[in-house]
């Protein structure tokens, strides 16, 4: 039976596939309109044998944070299991990926952001601790340089890299002044930056209707900025992320 606790609400979701077209239809189950343009596409890192290698040489001891989904699906190319390595996931997608691989222990925190995981009991006796971390090619540093000062000896391995995909600019005008979206979704500061790329043109009285998730200081001071409303959010969790909908669908009405 259809839920209509999103009827007439209409989004845009600029994540990467598929998560993106995954919350498309979750959006769509609740009886709300969503467009799906993803405005980061996510490719195999520049060197997935190093990345393999990297797996595969981690030593009992290790606390291996894995920072996304995508930094799981990019590392593993099957079941792994070695002894001793403590495994350490932002969020519960993440946090389940691993486990679908094999991994065990997986400490996750409840909220899916840095700090959080810097909040873990795991992580925060680490001197002398040899820490890697799995991510894209850029992102935040928190983790590492906290880590750092509490004396860990923190690597990085860049499972893959966030691509710029091409854009039709005129297409997506076309969408929002025909949907005039009420909410637009963005998980990241990179792909926010690169839809604000698309939209300079687009006239102010549309942004201005449209609120505009953030999920740190940097993605807030650019959603102000460029006048849409702020929605602060701390998780990119599908599941959440349709909460927040939700919610914000709900103190609109």
């Amino acid at each position: 039976m259809t839920n209509n606790a999103l009827a007439g609400l209409n989004v845009l979701i600029t994540r990467p596939e598929p998560k993106a077209t995954q919350l498309a239809k979750l959006i769509q189950a609740e009886g709300g309109q969503a467009f799906v343009w993803p405005c980061i596409k996510i490719l195999s890192g520049k060197d997935p044998v190093a990345t393999q290698s990297a797996l595969h040489n981690l030593s009992s001891g290790t606390i291996a944070i894995f920072v996304s989904p995508n930094a799981v699906k990019f590392t593993f190319g099957a079941d792994f299991s070695k002894a001793g390595i403590m495994w350490v996931a932002v969020g519960a997608g993440t946090a389940e990926a691993l486990r679908q691989r094999g991994c065990s222990p997986v400490y996750s925190p409840p909220q899916a952001n840095s700090e959080a995981v810097l909040e873990l009991l795991l992580l925060q006796n680490v001197q002398g601790v040899s820490v890697v971390i799995f991510r894209g090619e850029s992102g935040r540093e928190l983790i590492k340089e906290t880590l750092e000062r509490r004396g860990a000896k923190v690597s990085y391995v860049e499972a893959y890299q966030r691509v710029k995909p091409k854009f039709d600019s005129e297409k997506l005008h076309r969408a929002w002044q025909n949907q005039a979206f009420d909410l637009v979704i963005s998980t990241s500061t990179e792909a926010l930056q690169n839809l604000l790329e698309q939209i300079v043109a687009l006239p102010a009285n549309l942004r201005a209707k449209a609120a505009l998730t953030a999920m740190n200081e940097k993605m807030l001071h650019l959603a102000i900025q460029n006048g849409f409303q702020p929605m602060l959010i701390d998780s990119a969790e599908n599941m959440a992320l349709l909460s927040y909908l939700k919610r914000f669908w709900h103190e609109r009405q």
